[in-house]
């Protein structure tokens, strides 16, 4: 009986990791069709690449359409959450992934229209902002960093941020680069700011 019951136990178990298997292949699969992450909301890396390119194809004059987006300037902001491993570590997955939603949720609360928030991957954002210049691009970035710090969990949630604008490259992986280096800037300053790439 209790043979039985344990072999019960074991085929149970198998099932529910089986089913948790299917369930996140088929959500993987949702994402990767509707471009959409299930866990922030948030569109995903390949839509983003595909609308910076797009804009930036327009301010180089490439693309004639009459429908295409008029931009002359457009900034982008890399944004990650500081210190995340440490907030799964001690606090566990669960809440890292709630500190992921809020912190996306206040991200395309506060962008303008326009705006396109999206989920750059693990704890990082991307905010492509059309026809803002850098300096526009820097206050909206000061200003989500501030509200950050009154989302409420028992620690502080603090992100840092990197600025790049059309104005330095109209090359779209360049682009990025200057973005990411000015990110990484604001860590190597002590994190938890805005930094703005400068050539």
């Amino acid at each position: 009986m209790v043979a039985n019951k344990a072999v019960l136990e074991e085929r149970v178990r198998h099932l529910e990791q089986k089913n948790a298997l299917l369930e996140d292949y088929i959500k993987r699969l949702l994402e990767a069709r509707l471009g959409i992450d299930f866990l922030t909301g948030a569109p995903m890396r390949g839509i983003f690449e595909r609308k910076l390119e797009y804009l930036l194809m327009s301010i180089r004059g490439e693309r004639p359409e009459r429908r295409a987006e008029s931009v002359v300037e457009l900034s982008l902001a890399f944004v990650d959450i500081d210190h995340f491993k440490s907030v799964n570590d001690i606090h566990g997955h669960a809440v890292g992934d709630k500190v992921l939603k809020s912190v996306a949720e206040l991200l395309m609360g506060s962008a303008r229209e326009s705006d396109l928030v999206a989920r750059w991957g693990g704890e990082e954002f991307v905010v492509l902002m059309p026809g803002a210049s850098a300096d526009v691009a820097a206050r909206a970035a000061e200003d989500v960093r501030e509200k950050l710090q009154e989302l409420r969990f028992p620690f502080l949630v603090t992100a840092s941020f990197g600025i790049a604008s059309s104005k330095d490259t109209t090359d779209e992986k360049t682009l990025c680069s200057f973005a990411d280096k000015a990110l990484y800037q604001a860590k190597r300053l002590g994190r938890n700011r805005v930094v703005v790439y400068h050539p």
